[in-house]
């Protein structure tokens, strides 16, 4: 029996095929996209560049509520740079720039990013609180690492762990890999939530989720 589902679905506001085109990583820089929040971990992000020495510097982009404390910390931290808002073609840039993308969330049912993290080849640092991420990481267990806690150092822990000290490693896409196709097949719906499967027409709403 088929349960009917209401919901909002949210869909990536970047061509998944231009990240595809993507060269090859040597950056060594963190990245986060998403909705500036206790929710998605920024602030854990923050709180952790001090012990992350090993990193060239970390990109922020996107808009919300913990905004003042990212520019607070861009005041404080010549390595943290705030970017604002980004669609493509300049969020394509961002991913191109980095040399892993970090998602520290305490609650994210499924994040938006890990599709656009899969079609650039970039490494990938998810939070506890990640509802897919057994499946992400299963996907690339080389380069997913899922922390254990949403803690600074367990998030300095895990991207000195995807970055290691050599080459990173990236996400293994099989033969004919699909990114639109892997984001269909991973998704979850919750009622009431956020799914990732309807398209909502308003502005930056992608990009807050």
């Amino acid at each position: 029996m088929r349960i009917p589902f209401e919901g909002v679905v949210v869909r990536n506001t970047i061509d998944l095929s231009a990240l595809h085109s993507l060269p090859a990583l040597t950056a060594r820089s963190a990245l986060f996209v998403g909705e500036l929040s206790q929710r998605k971990g920024v602030v854990v992000l923050l709180e952790a560049m001090p012990g992350m020495q090993h990193l060239e510097g970390v990109a922020i982009v996107g808009d919300g509520q913990v905004r003042s404390a990212v520019a607070d910390a861009v005041r404080r931290l010549r390595r943290v740079h705030y970017l604002g808002y980004l669609e493509a073609p300049l969020l394509v840039d961002a991913f191109a720039s980095a040399g892993v993308v970090v998602a520290p969330s305490r609650q994210d049912p499924a994040p938006l990013v890990a599709s656009e993290v899969f079609a650039a080849g970039r490494p990938l640092v998810l939070g506890p609180g990640v509802g897919n991420a057994g499946d992400l990481h299963n996907f690339s267990p080389k380069a997913v690492n899922v922390m254990a806690t949403t803690s600074a150092s367990e998030l300095i822990g895990s991207v000195y762990k995807v970055l290691g000290r050599g080459h990173p490693s990236r996400p293994c896409r099989p033969p004919g890999f699909c990114a639109e196709a892997f984001l269909k097949g991973t998704e979850i719906g919750i009622p009431g939530e956020m799914s990732i499967r309807q398209t909502v027409s308003e502005p930056h709403r992608s990009r807050t989720e």
